[in-house]
This record gives C-alpha cells, structure tokens and sequence, in this order.
C-alpha cells in the first residue's frame, strides 16, 4: 500500500509542475509544446484544458499505402533481388507500425546471410513477417521420446481416475487393493506400477 501510494504522490508532483511550468508561459512569445502518447485515454483531464494541449494530432497505424511507402525508406541499405514485391509484404502486414516493418527489413537481412546470400528475397521476407508479428519457431520446444513417455503415463492416471466407480467396485476380492482404500487395485502400493501411477491419500483411489 505504501510503494502505491508514493508512486501516485510522485505522479501528482510531477503533472502539478508540469501544469505550473505550462500555465507559466508567455503566450506572445511564439512557443508551441508539443507532447506524445499512446495512452491519450489515461491522460488526466487537465493537461488538455484549453490553452495547454488542447489539440489532438492523431498519427494512427500507417495503411498500405503508408506501409509501402516505410518499407521502401528502411530498404535504403539492403540489397534486394527481383523478387521482392513490397506490396504483396504490404499486404500481409496489417496493423503493422513503422517499428514493425523495420524490424521486418533487419530480419529479411538476417535470413538471407544465414542461407549464404548477399540480397534478400521475397521469401525472406515473408519469413521475417512471420517472426516479427507471431514469433520464431519454437524448434527446441518438440518433445523427446522420453517426455512423450511421461506424459503418456500421466494422463494415463487420468483417464483411470475419471473412470465410474461402478467399473471397478465390484467387490474387494475383485479389485485385488492389499490395503484395502478403495484404489480398485492402480494405485502406487497395490499395483506394483510404482514408475507410473503414485497413490493420492484421500482422492478415493484417484491416480495423476
């Protein structure tokens, strides 16, 4: 409670001076302030008063004429190959900022020099969309043989303990449970299965 209320101390102080220093200025004077968000909704109210940032320039997500156009500015320094098409990138980037295709264009330059090559295609490209809007390729997060094993046991004891009750109580000469706490005879100490199913005190002979 303490750190929350410092920081909204601190951020009081800090718009009451701004307000100060703004409602100081000369107004013949000529000076023009200018400021910068992208969260306009969490401005307090009055830093947009009249005769402070009273007006709004909104500079939104370019459209594809806009996204051509800053493709075309970050490719100033790469070498392209005839195969590069920016509207067809354009395209397929909507919703995408500035920062986002610039990033596009250094990981289009990256692809082409791991594959040996000193232009960037079309397909570099489209690869460094792929990275920069969903993210690499997670190859390392396959699971190994011994993992799908472990998993395989475990939602085994799953599905045995989702079973009714009725498909295994059907007496305890039936369920062969030496300890007699109703596993049905899967559990750790009455199956032997030690590696794969391991007793839960008070489930009712659930497994997992």
């Amino acid at each position: 409670m303490t750190a929350v209320w410092v920081e909204n101390d601190e951020r009081e102080q800090t718009l009451n001076q701004l307000l100060s220093e703004m409602d100081g200025f000369d107004s013949t004077k000529g000076l023009l302030v200018l400021g910068a968000t992208n969260r306009p909704e969490i401005l307090d109210p009055a830093l947009l008063r009249p005769g402070r940032f009273d007006r709004r320039v909104v500079v939104d997500k370019p459209d594809l004429n806009g996204r051509i156009s800053i493709l075309k500015v970050h490719s100033k320094d790469v070498l392209l190959d005839e195969t590069v098409d920016f509207k067809e990138i354009a395209l397929a980037t909507s919703g995408a900022v500035g920062a986002d295709l610039a990033n596009m264009m250094n990981e289009a330059a990256i692809n082409a020099v791991k594959n040996g090559r000193n232009a960037v295609s079309q397909k570099d490209l489209f690869e460094a969309v792929e990275v920069v809007l969903v993210g690499k390729e997670k190859k390392d997060r396959i699971m190994s043989k011994e993992e799908r094993r472990i998993v395989s046991y475990h939602e085994v004891g799953h599905a045995l303990g989702q079973c009714p009750a009725e498909t295994f109580r059907a007496g305890p000469e039936d369920h062969h449970c030496s300890k007699d706490h109703g596993c049905f005879g899967i559990c750790y100490e009455c199956s032997g299965r030690r590696k794969i199913f391991k007793h839960q005190e008070g489930t009712g002979g659930k497994t997992g």
